[in-house]
Order: structure tokens, then C-alpha cells, then sequence
């Protein structure tokens, strides 16, 4: 957990939903924000939103850049 992060997060004028989700993925950085990899599950029971609103608000958030998604592929 970063709370570093954390405390950025805090900072943002987000709507609630989003801001909720951030947090929860911030509870899952490191010190410098990345290594991010919380499945969509565990964030939708630390928010107590479903996983569809989960993937809503994670689309929200990559539109509005806040944040951005890597994809790693498997070889």
C-alpha cells in the first residue's frame, strides 16, 4: 500500500465514484504509483460496486487520462 499515492488521490476533484475507485487501486501501488494489478473482484468489493461499474469507472478514468492501462502480452 502507498499511502504517498494515496494522499495524491485525496487531492483530486473527482466524482465520488471515481475517486472511490482510484483509492483502491492506489491501495495496491508502490511509492511511485505503478505495480497496480488488483483484479476487477477485489476492487469491486473494497468499493462495494459490481464489476461492471467497476469497468465503467476504470473506462472513465483512461478517458479522462487519470489513469492509463498497459497490456501486456503473452507470449
Amino acid at each position: 500500500m502507498s499511502g504517498k499515492i494515496m494522499g495524491k488521490v485525496w487531492d483530486l476533484d473527482l466524482p465520488h465514484n471515481q475517486l472511490l475507485v482510484l483509492l483502491s487501486l492506489a491501495d495496491h501501488a508502490d511509492h511511485q504509483g505503478n505495480n497496480v494489478y488488483p483484479s476487477l473482484g477485489l476492487t469491486a468489493w473494497k468499493t462495494g460496486y459490481s464489476e461492471q461499474q467497476v469497468r465503467r469507472v476504470l473506462r472513465d478514468l483512461e478517458k479522462a487520462k487519470t489513469i492509463c492501462r498497459l497490456y501486456l502480452e503473452h507470449y
